[in-house]
């Protein structure tokens, strides 16, 4: 047996013999102990002065030491678990889960596109018309209206670039000799006599102006075939509403 069980032994026993001499010394000559409610209590509170006596405080003080030492150790992991989770690394997201997620959103999109590419011509057209702000109701004037601006900024736009191609672009040197060979002849002087001659483009202007407008319809016949367009467009969905 361990030293120090054995000295707890000893000094329990030594309580216990001080405690019953007590009582037995206070309860001498008492008689009918065993028979009398008043004698027995009064041998129990004697017990109870004996064991204060021998003892003192110290159940009481044992057990306050032991919530201190209950509270300090609540308090001490309290702070360990706040410090832990202060110090606790931040979870920084990786690059391979948001490679992911941005595959799933793409992979996600490109299912709902074959899914309607496989529907119907009608049901197709109602997705899509699902998909459109229907907040602002479209009536013939306001149709009228965005059909005269559109035409109007179609005619400025070709006309804009009508003007810019009618503009010849500055040639290079061995396209200004395979077109005017004349103006590369040298005189007997030519190592001496610096001259300058002005070029002149205008016939290739012209032509290259005929050929545009050959190649490109006039101003009134793109209009006529945008507001046609437009027209074919309002009328089948005018057709599409009423079915």
């Amino acid at each position: 047996m361990p030293p120090k069980k054995q000295e707890q032994q000893k000094k329990g026993k030594t309580v216990e013999k001080e405690k019953q001499k007590i009582v037995e010394d206070k309860t001498f000559g008492l008689k009918n102990k065993n028979k009398s409610k008043k004698v027995q209590n009064y041998v129990q509170q004697v017990k109870k002065q004996a064991a204060q006596k021998v003892e003192g405080n110290k159940p009481r003080r044992k057990e306050e030491e032991e919530q201190k030492k209950m509270s300090k150790k609540a308090l001490l992991e309290a702070r360990a678990a706040e410090l832990g989770l202060i110090m606790k690394p931040v979870k920084e997201k990786d690059k391979t889960e948001e490679i992911s997620e941005e595959e799933k959103r793409r992979q996600e999109e490109e299912l709902e596109r074959q899914r309607i590419a496989n529907l119907p011509i009608e049901e197709q057209i109602e997705e899509h018309r699902k998909k459109l702000d229907t907040t602002k109701k479209v009536t013939e004037e306001i149709f009228r209206k965005w059909l005269q601006s559109r035409t109007a900024q179609v005619s400025d736009k070709k006309r804009k670039s009508q003007s810019t191609k009618g503009k010849a672009a500055p040639l290079t040197g061995r396209e200004l000799f395979t077109k005017q060979k004349e103006l590369f002849v040298d005189d007997e002087d030519a190592d001496t006599v610096k001259y300058e001659r002005p070029l002149v483009y205008e016939d290739s202007d012209e032509e290259e102006e005929e050929e545009e407008e050959d190649r490109y319809p006039s101003e009134e016949e793109s209009n006529q075939i945008e507001v046609q367009r437009l027209t074919d467009n309002l009328n089948r969905t005018s057709l599409s509403n009423q079915v």
